[in-house]
């Protein structure tokens, strides 16, 4: 029972870290009306601001957390970028022509000379 509360405990130290953006923006849509009451631009209307200002706050305050945190540097170091065309370049060689398969082309008016004989295993003896 203690090792369950505490596998328990410790994965969510590690769920809250991981997604502490996404906790953050819940976080303001679930109490827009508090952000906007504290909102500095409150005294203009004009920006139609309604908390958004304290969210980016909240928010680059958290990306330069994860910044000087040396660990989590490291961790972004190893990722792969799916995104950048170098990578998609050297994919495709990699993989190159080596997938392909070849077929016979149709041409209008010529057989296709197909084997017409058919696999049949053998019988299975006990």
């Amino acid at each position: 029972m203690v090792k369950y509360f505490i596998t328990v405990i410790l994965l969510a130290c590690m769920m809250l870290q991981t997604f502490s953006s996404a906790i953050i923006v819940v976080d303001y849509y679930a109490n827009t009306g508090n952000y906007a009451k504290n909102c500095e631009n409150k005294y203009v209307p004009q920006m139609h601001c309604n908390g958004k200002c304290q969210l980016m706050q909240k928010l680059k305050k958290e990306e330069k957390k994860e910044q000087q945190n040396p660990e989590r540097k490291l961790e972004h170091k190893n990722e792969i970028p799916l995104s950048s065309k170098s990578f998609f370049a050297t994919l495709f060689t990699l993989c190159g022509d080596a997938g392909k398969i070849r077929f016979p082309v149709y041409a209008e008016g010529k057989t296709i000379k197909f084997s017409r004989i058919l696999f049949h295993p053998p019988d299975a003896k006990a």
